[in-house]
């Protein structure tokens, strides 16, 4: 197209279109300068290169383009197949700025100067594309790793520190909304005084997070409000910001986490705070579903948590203001690796303790109770009296783990132990659940929807009970290779319920004694523990050697009734069989 091998300008206010077919739209040779200041559109377009500077560190150091504005028409692009610009030594603009047209929008570019192309982000080389250097008109008051925001760059930020794709930060002018989709930026020029974000004074507007974010400043803060700028991080995604000094700060500004947003944030100073004692209005304030997860959080002038947020961690956490602003901390001392989260009730209760995701690790702060909603498991562990109910829950697949010997003792007139209104299962050590003063409706274990499975535990409910383990008609209780032993009067040890079934274990008392569709009963049928004295249901694990038989030589050779009449097989309800041994056993079954 045009060769140059002297130092020229173009000057004027006419168009220009320059094609190459066979190599570049714009050609510079020998230490030589180009410059371009034309109020018009100016085109260079090549097979190979849009411009090509030939730049050789060693003949040729300083083949440079400079573009400047020179009205309000100036609009200049460069587009090559191989690259849209090669080889300039130094790429100067002057009121002007640039972007690249795609298929899919006008993405972020920059200049390296290492490579001497122009790249999008990530690191690709910008070809084929128009590189368009356009007009500098206004400028936003944001600041992307040392680039000040214009109507240029602001649709899709360009920076050889935006690892990400090239359309992962990007600025809408109207709504004053910054997007950052899936970014990955890290701040590491080392000859740069900006921090990796800068919102300045007259900024006030949202950053939406889409998908999960990443910003590092290995030098400096992070992300920092100047003046007073508000910042409200929005959406549904997630930002990990990790700062050499302080990782978020709004330094005489304010900070809101909002929606669905996940924030972590690390610095050595502070995750999030400012470093003037909080005396310019330095403001963080939490609400809606937001997570902040901070390394530590101090220097503010004011930390507003609101509806239902909390600190969640470390424990005994709370906000405190120091001689240096306030600040998150735990015994008057700044706290490490602190969460602050919206709380979440679970549907369970310890007495009257409503289980939170703030109390959920030690739920009565004794260490006895815990509560891990990924598995859904109750873990006790310890002994505990109370004058009332002890577990209440209405979480459906509740997991009930006795981690150690424990004994649950309610001391009022008529209360359950362990109230049940969702499936549950009960597994682990021995439980031993007691009641001290007699109540209508005193009762070991309860549950009224659902059904309730027993597996290698280990209970005792002894006392004064009217129930020992109780359900609804709707529910069935499945006891599987575990040891219980129910003691009521009034009502019964364990009945009321839909059905009953036990696995790898048996009925050891009463003798006889049979499982009838709503309860235990004894050889005559009656409910056990339904009359005015106390009895005993004991159920234990393993193989019955009277009302169960295994499947070896000892199979059955005769079948009879109650009344002595054979039978050709076992019916509903008592069979007695006599074995190939001789030896005769009695069978119930349902």
């Amino acid at each position: 197209g045009i060769y140059v091998a002297a130092p020229a300008t173009f000057i004027g206010e006419g168009s220009l279109g320059v094609t190459s077919t066979t190599g570049s739209g714009l050609s510079i040779y020998d230490n030589t300068k180009v410059s371009i200041n034309v109020n018009n559109v100016v085109t260079f377009t090549g097979e190979e290169y849009g411009y090509w500077g030939h730049h050789d560190d060693s003949d040729r150091p300083n083949c440079d383009l400079v573009l400047t504005k020179a009205g309000s028409r100036s609009d200049y692009y460069f587009n090559g197949k191989k690259a849209s610009i090669y080889q300039a030594s130094h790429l100067e603009c002057n009121d002007m700025d640039f972007f690249y047209s795609s298929t899919y929008g006008t993405p972020g570019c920059y200049f390296d100067e290492t490579d001497k192309y122009v790249k999008q982000n990530g690191g690709e080389i910008v070809k084929e594309s128009d590189v368009n250097f356009y007009q500098i008109q206004e400028t936003y008051p944001i600041s992307i790793c040392g680039i000040m925001l214009n109507n240029c760059n602001c649709r899709a930020v360009g920076s050889p520190y935006i690892k990400s794709g090239p359309l992962s930060v990007s600025y809408d002018t109207e709504a004053k909304v910054l997007t950052l989709d899936n970014v990955e930026m890290v701040n590491d020029n080392p000859e740069s005084t900006s921090h990796a974000i800068t919102f300045y004074s007259d900024f006030d507007g949202k950053i939406i997070l889409v998908g999960d974010n990443s910003i590092i400043d290995p030098h400096y803060s992070a992300v920092v409000n100047e003046g007073e700028a508000k910042t409200v991080f929005a959406g549904d995604g997630s930002l990990y910001v990790q700062g050499a000094q302080y990782a978020l700060m709004p330094w005489k500004g304010s900070m809101v986490f909002a929606d669905n947003v996940k924030i972590e944030a690390k610095g050595e100073a502070h995750g999030i705070g400012a470093n003037n004692n909080g005396t310019y209005g330095e403001t963080l304030i939490v609400r809606d579903n937001a997570m902040v997860k901070a390394s530590s959080i101090g220097g503010l002038n004011t930390i507003t948590l609101e509806g239902e947020q909390s600190i969640l961690e470390p424990a005994g956490a709370e906000i405190v203001q120091l001689t240096n602003g306030w600040a998150v901390c735990v015994d008057g001392e700044v706290a490490k690796n602190v969460v602050i989260a919206k709380t979440i009730t679970y549907g369970l209760s310890i007495t009257d303790k409503v289980v939170t995701s703030t109390n959920c690790n030690d739920i009565l702060g004794d260490g006895k109770f815990k509560y891990d909603d990924a598995t859904k498991t109750l873990t006790i562990n310890g002994d505990c009296s109370f004058d009332d109910w002890v577990v209440a829950s209405e979480i459906d697949g509740l997991t009930i783990n006795v981690a150690g010997p424990s004994t649950l003792t309610q001391t009022s007139n008529g209360s359950t132990i362990i109230r049940l209104f969702a499936n549950a299962t009960i597994t682990g050590g021995k439980l031993t659940l007691t009641s001290t003063t007699e109540g209508k409706n005193a009762i070991g274990i309860y549950i009224s929807k659902g059904d309730l499975l027993i597996k290698d535990a280990d209970i005792d409910i002894i006392g004064d009970f009217n129930y020992g383990i109780t359900g609804e008609s709707i529910c069935m209780l499945t006891v599987d290779n575990s040891n219980i032993t129910a003691t009521a009067h009034e009502y019964g040890a364990c009945v009321d319920w839909g059905g009953i079934t036990l696995t790898n274990c048996y009925v050891e008392t009463p003798r006889p004694s049979q499982i009838l569709s709503n309860g235990i009963a004894d050889g005559e049928g009656n409910i056990v523990g339904s009359g005015e004295a106390s009895e005993t249901v004991v159920i234990k694990a393993g193989v019955d050697a009277i009302n169960g038989i295994e499947a070896t030589e000892t199979a059955p050779a005769e079948i009879y009734d109650v009344a002595g009449r054979k039978l050709d097989q076992t019916r509903r309800g008592i069979n007695i069989v006599r074995t190939k041994d001789g030896k005769a056993v009695k069978v119930i079954k349902k």
